[in-house]
């Protein structure tokens, strides 16, 4: 029999940075065993673990979490099961993440997560300090700081117009975190900004078509350079969910390759796909089918003896 799991939220529309509460109750009673908060990939089947939580003497539990960057996120909070119960899943919230901001000094990215190679437009308005009155004609900073810098960069400046709007065009190469600054007192700045910057994947493969039986080399690059960053071949299976099927490493020159073998015919469609980290976000690239014929052509066969 399966546990029950319920799942509610203080709140299913944050702010960047400021923590959700997720509480429930796992029943029968699993005292100080362990519950995981998950967030599911895109509309796949597939989930990532945010949090790990402790189920009380109560058999309640209390995970907090926060996104960094604002968008929608569905999760769910399992309990993978013991000797008792088998595993058990709540119901799914959809979590809605709102920029933090400022009163008078707002900050937004067209998007927040750019495809590395693109420009990102951070925007936002200054208003007199404590109103609600635009700010004309006023000197701003944009600044910048990327995972392991532990303080800002002056990165452009700016001044606002006549409706106290400002706009910076940027094309960073990592995920970055900006936040806009009057340049002369007095000082005012917004809230920080999360910017993702998703890596780019490219896979060709040495024939579109093979045999069961038959070998094709899958060849590709990732940018930035992510030498040394572990790379996935994928292959779409029949529950329609993607599968890791190879692991390599991303080479010096930004390059990978894999082998595959195929043992059945058919369609067959396979993607690479590199894990993000705090410099940049994770990116598959486009599929690639390979159609694969039951029987090897009889130019490939051996000559009669």
């Amino acid at each position: 029999m399966s546990a029950l799991v319920s799942l509610s939220a203080s709140t299913d529309s944050p702010l960047t940075r400021h923590p959700v509460t997720f509480t429930g109750h796992v029943s029968p009673n699993h005292a100080f065993e362990p519950v995981f908060l998950q967030e599911q990939k895109g509309n796949s089947d597939d989930w990532t673990t945010l949090k790990r939580g402790i189920l009380g003497p109560g058999s309640n539990y209390v995970i907090n979490y926060s996104w960094p960057i604002p968008g929608n996120h569905v999760v769910r909070v399992v309990f993978r099961g013991d000797f008792r119960n088998i595993a058990g899943i709540s119901d799914t919230l959809t979590v809605s993440v709102q920029q933090a901001q400022v009163a008078d000094c707002t900050s937004n990215t067209a998007d927040p997560i750019m495809t590395f190679g693109q420009s990102a437009t951070i925007s936002g308005t200054l208003f007199m300090p404590g109103t609600t009155t635009p700010e004309p004609n006023t000197a701003v900073t944009l600044y910048g700081r990327s995972a392991g810098q532990n303080s800002f960069t002056a990165l452009g400046a700016g001044t606002t117009d006549s409706s106290g709007d400002y706009s910076f065009t940027e094309s960073p190469p990592h995920n970055i975190i900006y936040q806009v600054r009057t340049t002369l007192p007095p000082n005012r700045h917004t809230a920080t900004l999360v910017e993702g910057v998703q890596d780019v994947v490219t896979l060709t493969s040495s024939s579109m078509t093979s045999t069961v039986g038959g070998t094709v080399t899958f060849s590709g690059t990732v940018t930035p350079d992510k030498a040394g960053h572990v790379v996935y071949l994928e292959k779409l299976g029949a529950d329609g969910d993607w599968h890791i099927v190879e692991t390599r490493f991303v080479a010096s020159d930004a390059t990978f390759q894999f082998s595959w073998t195929f043992g059945a015919p058919g369609m067959k469609e396979f993607r690479a796909r590199i894990p993000g980290g705090p410099y940049n976000v994770g990116a598959a690239s486009p599929p690639v089918t390979i159609t694969v014929s039951g029987v090897a052509p009889l130019s490939s066969l051996p000559p009669a003896s």
